[in-house]
């Protein structure tokens, strides 16, 4: 089976804890081992970027499950084989021999707005990137587990509306039933503005007027991270956690408790809020709870909706970024779309089609097209109809491109002049 001659296969990325931001340049390789030859028709590498959530309905003994996509950008490239160059409609396919592989890679990430990566309860916002391995007709793919890379993206104050202004809520509920009422619990809450940045701190002053029979056994003000999932029916689910919280004293039965200037600090690692997506959304709230003693009694709630957004530090980091893409000419110019780079710094430890060795010596002025199996002091970089194809020797054909002369390894082929020939190191 082709599964049991692949020992290794996986992509890999050169800065994997890195968060990059739309417009940069991702790099890493495919590694390749193989303990036995094998034939393929392609092998490609796909790039994607989606937002994805699912989650069960329970009524009695039916269950439903809810989900939804929203996809940011995918794309692919062809590291082996003919891919799109196929004459007839059929691809000549390609043998690998045992041995090592390593197919290095740089992917520029759309110049556009991208929401940030997320992991949540009953969905995620994912970058990754994976290998694929094309048998041929009726053969099943081999596939490598993607790579995530993670995405940050700069959330401004500026982009909501009114979150400067000062925020006055109350909520005036009465306990009990209506056949026995137990009073009225007043809650009144007042912040200075309603937008804040990752790591700043509220400032809330909270007024709890306690008109009921029973007292009040603490005061709490929570910061909470409301995570909303939006399936493509239109069903919805949430899932809550508290970012961070104070606890303050009761207030007794016919008396009022006035707290002034209750801060809560924002972590500064807050995953700012998240609106722009279809299908998750990330929004916060002040939430004023005022427990009540007793195992019947209702609490009295409050919530004041807020926004989070970057601190300064990132957008100063940004801005350094965009300072340094403007002032870099070789930086590739920035485009909606995506596309590959498959490097000519690509090593092995094998061979393609393997054949007869033949030493050719490299002249420096030289130009020679583009063939990942061999190592170039260069890279080539274009859009996906320049990016070349490696050799297939049993056509003889390769996509022309420009890369520069570079050191070989074991075999290789190459071309010059548009002939094949196969480099041995002596």
């Amino acid at each position: 089976m082709a599964s049991n001659a692949i020992e290794i296969f996986e992509v890999q990325f050169d800065q994997p804890n890195r968060v990059f931001y739309p417009g940069e340049t991702v790099s890493g390789r495919v590694k390749l081992h193989l303990k036995e030859h094998l034939k393929i028709k392609e092998l490609r590498l796909e790039c994607r970027g989606e937002a994805y959530v699912n989650w069960p309905e329970y009524s009695g003994s039916h269950t439903r499950y809810h989900y939804n996509r929203e996809r940011f950008f995918s794309t692919m490239a062809v590291i082996l084989g003919e891919g799109k160059n196929k004459k007839n409609g059929m691809n000549s396919p390609t043998f690998i021999s045992e041995g090592s592989y390593r197919f290095l890679f740089k992917f520029i990430i759309p110049d556009k707005y991208l929401p940030t990566s997320f992991e949540g309860r009953h969905g995620n916002i994912r970058y990754w990137a994976r290998a694929v391995i094309e048998r041929g007709l009726g053969k099943k793919n081999i596939k490598t587990k993607p790579a995530q890379f993670l995405i940050g993206d700069y959330v401004a104050l500026e982009d909501f509306e009114d979150v400067s202004d000062p925020v006055i809520e109350e909520d005036s509920r009465t306990l009990g039933w209506s056949c026995m009422a137990s009073g009225t619990l007043v809650i009144r809450a007042e912040i200075d503005r309603g937008g804040f940045k990752q790591g700043d701190d509220i400032n809330i002053s909270v007024l709890v007027a306690n008109e009921t029979s029973r007292n009040v056994a603490y005061t709490e003000m929570s910061l909470i991270q409301r995570v909303l999932f939006v399936g493509v029916e239109g069903g919805k689910t949430f899932s809550d956690q508290t970012v961070c919280y104070v606890r303050k004293q009761g207030v007794l039965s016919g008396w009022e408790q006035d707290f002034p200037n209750i801060s809560l600090a924002i972590p500064p690692k807050t995953y700012p809020t998240l609106i722009s997506c279809k299908c998750v959304a990330v929004l916060y709230f002040i939430l004023i709870k005022a427990k009540v003693k007793g195992k019947l009694s209702k609490d009295g709630y409050l919530e004041i909706p807020v926004v989070i957004a970057c601190s300064d530090d990132q957008s100063e980091m940004l801005a350094q970024l965009s300072t340094q893409a403007n002032m870099t000419s070789q930086k590739p110019k920035r485009r909606k779309g995506t596309f590959f780079c498959i490097t000519g710094n690509t090593s092995l430890m094998g061979g393609l089609n393997s054949s007869k060795s033949e030493y050719f010596k490299e002249d420096e002025n030289d130009q020679y097209v583009f063939s990942p199996t061999f190592r170039s002091v260069g890279s080539y970089e274009g859009t996906f109809t320049d990016i070349a194809n490696v050799c297939n020797s049993r056509n003889g054909k390769i996509p022309r491109g420009k890369v520069s002369i570079g050191h070989y390894t074991e075999n290789s082929n190459v071309a010059r002049n548009g002939r094949v020939k196969l480099v041995s190191v002596v």
